[in-house]
């Protein structure tokens, strides 16, 4: 993407309110869905089919888009019908690689993993890593989860640890997750969690279930507001959320633009030094002749103000901002979304049932000079696609 620095353009934001502020903790959001049927269906028709009723993209370049794909799809969220395909094809969902947020590539080799989806999230098992401790001589068990949305969502951050709510190894031994109340800032379309797995132990052979929730911070939207005239103070207001221009004045070779933003009481709280979310706005300025934009990714965040410098040069050295276009984005309300999880031996995704979770025994090295006890290794087996 190309970056336009410009003369010094000083954008001040401030968030209100901020302390005190409401938070309600609503339903998920809808996920895009796909109503499609035919009776010689192919993977580029139904992908193309499904750019065209949910905006969301899958890149099959990969795959033969010829391939046979069988059944109907009846309101069926993105990431069934993602996992649908890639079943069908033999092959898997790879996620933001090679500026692709959705990708089919052959399955080869590879095996799958299991995999839940609740509305435009998707979260998939990737690993099970088991370590020594040196000092206890105990192993540890961390399970790597990747938590996935939907490209258009902005999401802002993740709770760092799921809440387990059910969790059962063989012979029903219970699986349980420490406590673990933080959250974490991710950006783009995916991002992993590593949990610690409390339970197992090294006569354990499989996971047969595991339920829980994240929590994710996210809008439905980005807004985009404009403002035709910057030469006086002015506010738009959509979806509930208010973006007041006070001021848009030149300061030696800064010109400075204060904006407060005021979003719903009931929109999402972030702390003070959580300025992250801030950091994705976007202004973008455009010239009387419509066509000329000027951009800036150089930004100063302190607390809840942001100020976007455009440096003076060539490009941009105007006498005044009349007739200037001011564009800014901005997320919509946001929430607290729940993200339900199951993962489990019968379940890849609502429409596929075909992976189990469990363990086989692998080498360890032996202790170099015996000074720690010797134990039974444990390791990730692999799920594999049932017979149907």
């Amino acid at each position: 993407m190309m970056r336009l620095l410009l003369p010094a353009i000083l954008l001040t934001v401030t968030v209100c309110p901020a302390r005190g502020q409401k938070m309600a903790e609503s339903g998920p959001i809808p996920a895009r869905t796909l109503t499609y049927s035919g009776r010689e269906m192919t993977l580029k028709s139904v992908v193309a089919e499904l750019g065209k009723q949910s905006a969301l993209e899958i890149d099959i370049t990969a795959l033969d888009p010829t391939l046979p794909i069988k059944g109907m799809f009846e309101k069926q969220e993105f990431w069934q019908v993602a996992d649908l395909l890639a079943e069908q094809t033999n092959s898997r969902v790879v996620l933001g690689q090679q500026g692709k947020p959705v990708r089919l590539l052959p399955l080869g080799k590879l095996l799958r993993t299991p995999v839940s989806s609740d509305g435009p999230f998707r979260i998939v098992a990737r690993d099970v890593e088991t370590r020594l401790d040196l000092q206890t001589g105990k192993a540890v068990y961390d399970l790597t989860l990747e938590i996935a949305w939907e490209s258009r969502l902005p999401v802002y951050r993740v709770d760092a640890q799921p809440r387990l709510t059910k969790g059962e190894g063989d012979a029903g031994r219970p699986i349980t997750v420490k406590p673990f109340d933080a959250r974490m800032p991710v950006s783009g379309v995916v991002t992993t969690t590593r949990v610690r797995l409390e339970g197992i132990s090294r006569d354990s052979k499989q996971i047969k279930i595991l339920q829980g929730t994240f929590r994710a911070t996210a809008a439905e939207e980005m807004l985009r507001l404009s403002f035709d005239d910057v030469t006086k103070p002015t506010a738009k207001k959509d979806k509930g959320v208010e973006v007041a221009l006070r001021k848009f004045e030149k300061e030696g070779s800064f010109w400075i633009a204060d904006i407060v933003l005021h979003y719903p009481e009931t929109s999402a709280v972030f702390e003070s030094f959580e300025t992250y979310w801030l950091s994705r706005n976007r202004i973008v300025l455009t010239a009387p002749d419509g066509t000329t934009k000027h951009t800036t990714d150089d930004a100063e965040i302190n607390g809840n103000a942001i100020r976007y410098r455009f440096k003076e040069g060539k490009a941009f050295a105007p006498a005044n901002l009349k007739s200037w276009r001011l564009e800014y984005e901005t997320p919509g309300p946001m929430r607290e979304v729940p993200i339900q999880f199951e993962l489990k031996e019968d379940r890849v995704c609502p429409v596929i049932g075909c992976c189990s979770l469990g363990f086989v025994p692998l080498q360890w090295p032996k202790p170099p000079l015996g000074s720690f006890p010797e134990l039974s290794p444990m390791s990730l087996e692999r799920c594999s696609r049932k017979s149907t």
